[in-house]
């Protein structure tokens, strides 16, 4: 067993049991009181003592210890073998190549930069299929072998909660059967990609700026809707895999036997495209008729946009028409970060909605604040142009429809 002070506070470093009869090491808070029960006061003088907590991930050379502060990241424990090649690991290989098919080179760029150099930027990796028994979850779970206990698997809701203290000092957090439907989690995601820092918050602690690394992979069976991006984002590298044709029940096993050959073919891997952008890969490198396919839809999903924005309208207005010009609309969406363009509402008001334009004056709504006591009160302004009548009554049905 293994004790730690770090500042004020004392830890113990726990072997947790896991369900594949191996352990996990865990750092718990431990009372002092519980210390001195167990072990006597005067092992209190043998606990190494720490300014604090930090977390700076190293597969290489990794160090316990920084400047007086206690490392977090969890240091792997697979050992060091010499001259490993390609055949030592045929069922990992085997399966990367399946992931990546024809960007073969480049998922194994992804994974050696991964493990030479985790604090690197890299795009939001998206495994996506129709069908099922494709090896998506198999990828991950190769990935947990890989890396041990700085990869963790995140559910929809980890993503959109508020807590994040389990996942945000990982290196890799993948999220099987993800499904991100609502504007303000995309952008969330997609900050938080190219973040260097976040904000670490747990239930009943104060939250504090740390260190963030990383990388989401996102897995899922929806592959038309699962998230929303428009057709300028550079983010996402989205990959279709295909069915595993045939079984293996010992496949999963025998990744976990690679692991430690893997991780030494990594270590001393040579990166073959070197770094062209601020993820490393460029747009062009990315690209998949998956990702297009994926922004192509994404278009249509203003229209859904389109219909939340009205409904809250109306619901902060109180009336039961609204009226807009193009531009209006446009503006509105681009405050939320939605990208749509003065034909594409055109294309959903008059074509889809059926409604056409006038010439001629009518009113924009909008809230604000009463002098003196800050209540906010609705108001009316006149402007002229070709504007649009909606109704509360046709969003309504555009939304049971």
């Amino acid at each position: 067993m293994k004790y730690l002070r770090i500042g004020t506070q004392y830890y113990k470093i726990i072997e947790k049991p896991t369900s594949n009869n191996k352990t996990t090491s865990i750092i718990k808070h431990w009372s002092r009181q519980t210390i001195i029960d167990d072990l006597g006061s005067s092992y209190l003088k043998t606990i190494e003592k720490y300014d604090g907590f930090v977390v700076i991930p190293s597969h290489i050379n990794f160090k316990e210890v920084i400047k007086g502060f206690y490392n977090n990241y969890q240091p792997l424990t697979h050992p060091n073998y010499s001259n490993v090649s390609e055949s030592d690991i045929p069922n990992s290989l085997k399966l990367i190549k399946h992931i990546f098919g024809n960007q073969y080179e480049i998922g194994l760029d992804y994974l050696t930069i991964l493990y030479q150099k985790p604090t690197q930027v890299l795009p939001i990796l998206c495994l996506v299929s129709k069908e099922r028994a494709t090896g998506k979850t198999t990828f991950l779970n190769l990935l947990h072998h890989l890396f041990q206990n700085n990869m963790t698997y995140n559910t929809n809701e980890d993503l959109q909660g508020r807590f994040n203290s389990d996942w945000s000092g990982k290196l890799v957090i993948g999220v099987d059967e993800v499904m991100l439907c609502r504007i303000k989690d995309v952008e969330r995601l997609k900050n938080l990609s190219t973040s260097k820092f976040i904000k670490e918050e747990a239930k009943g602690k104060d939250k504090d700026e740390i260190p963030f690394f990383g990388k989401f992979i996102l897995c899922t069976n929806n592959t038309d809707d699962f998230i929303k991006i428009d057709g300028q984002e550079i983010r996402f590298w989205v990959r279709e895999i295909p069915k595993i044709i045939g079984s293996n029940p010992l496949f999963d096993e025998s990744l976990e036997e690679e692991s430690p050959y893997l991780a030494n073919y990594l270590a001393k891997r040579s990166i073959v495209n070197k770094k062209k952008s601020r993820m490393w890969f460029t747009a062009e490198q990315l690209k998949t008729k998956a990702l297009q396919m994926l922004k192509y839809k994404s278009k249509f999903s203003i229209e859904q946009e389109l219909i939340e924005l009205l409904t809250d309208h109306f619901a902060k207005f109180e009336v039961k028409e609204l009226t807009y010009s193009n531009t209006d609309l446009v503006d509105y969406l681009k405050d939320l970060r939605i990208n749509g363009t003065p034909s594409s509402i055109r294309y959903i008001l008059e074509d889809k909605w059926k409604l056409e334009s006038k010439n001629s004056s009518y009113k924009k709504y909008y809230l604000s604040k009463i002098p003196h006591n800050n209540n906010l009160q609705v108001y009316s302004e006149g402007y002229k142009g070709r504007f649009y009548t909606i109704s509360e009554e046709l969003i309504n049905n555009l939304k049971k429809s």
